[in-house]
């Protein structure tokens, strides 16, 4: 007896086309005169289920038949310039979409694994495209990014994974760093209900950057919501926290005052990557929150945010180096402890007193 699967690839595009219609009509049929609110809690979760079946195996392919979208007659009769422009009236998204599945299904031939996937969809839209940018770089990526995916591991994991892989294939984090710089951009648009959107892209330490200087803030919306019981969501503290931050000139709550606790940015780098200057295989250099970064990004964050670095050595990790424009807790109260008299030769004023950097910040980039 031959196996299912194998006469489904054997059949011609008449038969596919006649059976996919065929469970197209059942389905519709069975969706329109389904009485969603006299459903049984456990047909909700039953139906929920197929549905969701229906849409992965839909969605993987509609993918899978993109690349050959440019074979066919009907988008240019049709008046469009591009497949793409035809696919993204046909479906209903933006134009930028439906390059992203052409490009997508284009480089399916070259995934395997993902392309099997879909075939059998187990893959949604969203667990696509987290997984791809880690599963170009190599066949072990490709097979460890879609086995957790289809695993039930969480979607930001996944992501997090892919972008793992990415820096690892890199071979030049520097040049990618630059290239991301060039294409920086902030766009912003009203929509048909007259709501603001914009959009941010730049280098990804930028990013942790803003979201330091934004913690404070949110911080503080947070709990003023939790204390008079209007809790809103939290996209909804994320912006107010942005606007106060621009507001406050970029600065965290109390860094007007010079203390700038609030506005931290983590890196994690090892030493021997700071003494040759360079990055290697298998060496650390991240940003928490962000995940690997080019060594000039953690260079470049000092003088602008209060960066706190862990040297590592391998697995060892060796020490914490404060490299922010503010002192740290100790040399606080070391400073406070020292006699309340100007430091400058024959001054001897005790009143109005600053903290300052006996060698220019912008000389050094150290507070010692």
């Amino acid at each position: 007896m031959s196996h299912p699967h194998a006469t489904m690839r054997r059949m011609d595009g008449e038969v596919v086309i006649d059976r996919v219609g065929q469970a197209v009509d059942l389905l519709r049929a069975a969706t329109s005169c389904v009485d969603i609110d006299g459903l049984d809690p456990a047909d909700v979760s039953a139906l929920h289920r197929l549905l969701v079946d229906v849409e992965h195996l839909a969605s993987g392919g509609r993918t899978r038949l993109a690349r050959r979208l440019h074979d066919t007659h009907e988008w240019r009769q049709q008046g469009h310039r591009t497949p793409a422009a035809w696919l993204a009236e046909q479906t209903g998204t933006s134009l930028t979409q439906a390059k992203e599945t052409i490009a997508t299904s284009e480089d399916l031939p070259h995934l395997p694994t993902v392309d099997e996937a879909l075939k059998s969809g187990k893959l949604s839209k969203d667990q696509t495209k987290a997984v791809l940018p880690g599963a170009r770089t190599s066949p072990e990526a490709e097979a460890d990014l879609v086995a957790k995916a289809t695993n039930g591991a969480d979607l930001r994991e996944v992501r997090r994974q892919s972008r793992e892989h990415v820096a690892a294939a890199d071979p030049d984090p520097e040049a990618t760093r630059r290239r991301h710089h060039r294409r920086r951009s902030f766009r912003d648009w009203i929509d048909d209900d007259g709501k603001w959107h914009a959009r941010i892209e730049g280098p990804a330490e930028k990013g942790a950057e803003l979201r330091a200087a934004m913690k404070a803030h949110r911080d503080r919306f947070f709990r003023e919501a939790n204390r008079t019981g209007k809790p809103e969501q939290t996209e909804a503290y994320d912006f107010d926290a942005l606007f106060a931050a621009l507001a406050n000139g970029g600065k965290g709550k109390g860094q007007g005052k010079g203390r700038g606790r609030e506005r931290t940015v983590i890196g994690v780098v090892d030493v021997a990557a700071l003494r040759r200057g360079k990055l290697q295989p298998g060496d650390t250099c991240r940003i928490n929150g962000v995940g690997p970064v080019a060594l000039s990004a953690i260079t470049d964050l000092l003088g602008s945010a209060t960066v706190k670095l862990l040297l590592k050595d391998g697995a060892t990790d060796l020490a914490v180096a404060h490299l922010g424009r503010q002192p740290t807790a100790f040399q606080r109260t070391a400073l406070d402890a020292r006699p309340q008299v100007c430091a400058t030769p024959g001054c001897g004023a005790t009143e109005n007193l600053q903290i300052d950097h006996v060698r220019p910040w912008a000389d050094t980039h150290q507070t010692t």
